[in-house]
């Protein structure tokens, strides 16, 4: 019977072959969590990416092209690269002006309706104002009238009383 052992931060696995069967190596529950444990939290994903991006420099590095050809196509794509980014740049400058200007038009239309309604309040209050006045006015020529029919209506009730 052949036997290999491998162990690596504690852990064991074994694999032996014995007339022509194999074993499987096998993991207690709690070494497979404990490896699962041992990432050190760097994400799959990460690695995954950086993997990737080096396996496109390799396939541009080894490409059957010539030295030359691929420095010349790495530089283009440089340029075109460059040349991409200022196209988005300047967009992205067309359309915050845009947006800009969209702005100072909404708020001095808001300015506007602000003025419009302070007039109408203005006017409406100047309007309440005079109609107060025009009646406190009727009510104190009613008082003064009521005032001077006192005083005749008194004047008479004396001057019959004295003429009696």
């Amino acid at each position: 019977m052949l036997e290999l052992s491998v162990a690596h931060r504690g852990f064991e696995a074994k694999l032996g072959y014995n007339s022509g069967e194999q074993k499987i190596p096998h993991l207690t529950v709690e070494q497979e969590n404990e490896m699962s444990d041992n990432e050190n939290g760097v994400s799959g994903l990460g690695w995954f990416l950086a993997g990737l991006g080096l396996g496109a420099l390799v396939g541009v590095l080894y490409a059957p092209k010539a030295g030359k050809e691929t420095r010349e196509d790495l530089v283009a794509s440089a340029l075109e690269a460059k040349e991409k980014a200022a196209v988005l740049a300047q967009q992205g400058r067309e359309r915050a002006a845009q947006l800009a200007e969209q702005g100072k038009q909404q708020v001095n239309e808001y300015v506007d309706r602000g003025k419009e309604y302070y007039d109408r309040g203005r006017t409406q209050w100047s309007q309440y104002v005079e109609k107060g006045k025009g009646l406190v006015q009727e009510q104190q020529e009613k008082v003064v009238a009521a005032i001077d029919a006192g005083k005749e209506a008194y004047v008479s009730a004396t001057h019959e009383t004295h003429s009696s």
